[in-house]
């Protein structure tokens, strides 16, 4: 008897073990479960902590650089802010919208004509009243827009037989005494009667002959003055070129560089 109790004392006992370790299973399987769950619940979207969301950085403008111009795109600039060697770059049409100041600063006769027929052509008469002419020159003008020339202008021309040859007299006769002691003899025929008084002495000592001379006009050669007869080498440009009055002026050593043919001493007082 007392052996059938020990037995069932053990055998409860066993059970109550059993069902402990399996209670401590139980409890190790769940607490293995919520874990996992965590985990899987922590990697979601919507459980992103705030620790780690202010860790992200914030999105950064791009800065996108200009386009670099091609070379068929040069003129970015407006025309009034073109400097002179960008002309060339212009239509014709575009030629008149350049001011004043901008022409101004063409510096030489090349820089003219680097500009094609047609653009200068262009130039209008604003413009060519700008032109620092004195260094550009003027045979890269038309003929109507040589005729737009002030009086300035003019007078800053040399007085070369190539720039003579492009001017009307009228325009020559606005030259300065300096521009006219620039003549060559040759060129005397192209001046304004009030213009002969002052060539100089040696220019007009420079008159080869009586033909070169007898090219200047009557009214011409009646201009000059008493000191510029006095300078003629009147041998050779002969005494019936010069009116009676002039003959009078002739001094002693012209007068004995004349020949004593009858034409000659027929000119001539006794």
């Amino acid at each position: 008897m007392f052996q059938e109790f020990g037995d069932s004392q053990a055998m409860a006992a066993r059970r109550l073990f059993l069902r402990g370790r399996h209670g401590q299973d139980s409890s190790r399987r769940l607490g293995l479960e919520s874990l996992e769950e965590r985990v899987v619940l922590s990697t979601t979207p919507t459980s992103i902590s705030v620790e780690v969301a202010a860790e992200i950085p914030e999105p950064q403008p791009v800065i996108i650089a200009p386009p670099i111009p091609s070379a068929g795109n040069d003129l970015i600039s407006p025309i009034e802010s073109l400097q002179y060697w960008q002309f060339v770059q212009l239509a014709p049409s575009e030629i008149p919208l350049l001011t004043p100041e901008q022409i101004a600063t063409i510096p030489d006769r090349q820089t003219m004509f680097g500009l094609s027929e047609a653009q200068r052509a262009a130039l209008t008469q604003p413009q060519i009243q700008a032109l620092s002419v004195g260094v550009t020159g003027i045979d890269s003008l038309t003929a109507q827009q040589r005729l737009w020339l002030t009086t300035a202008q003019l007078r800053s021309l040399g007085a070369t037989t190539n720039t003579l040859n492009l001017l009307t007299s009228g325009q020559i006769a606005q030259f300065a005494p300096a521009q006219v002691q620039q003549f060559a003899y040759w060129d005397f025929p192209r001046l304004a009667v009030a213009q002969i008084p002052w060539l100089t002495a040696g220019q007009l000592g420079a008159i080869p002959d009586y033909v070169q001379f007898g090219h200047m006009s009557d009214a011409q050669r009646g201009a000059l003055t008493v000191t510029q007869v006095q300078t003629l080498n009147i041998n050779r440009v002969g005494l019936h070129l010069l009116n009676a009055t002039q003959r009078g002026w002739l001094t002693t050593t012209q007068l004995q560089t004349l020949g004593s043919n009858t034409n000659t001493l027929a000119l001539l007082t006794p």
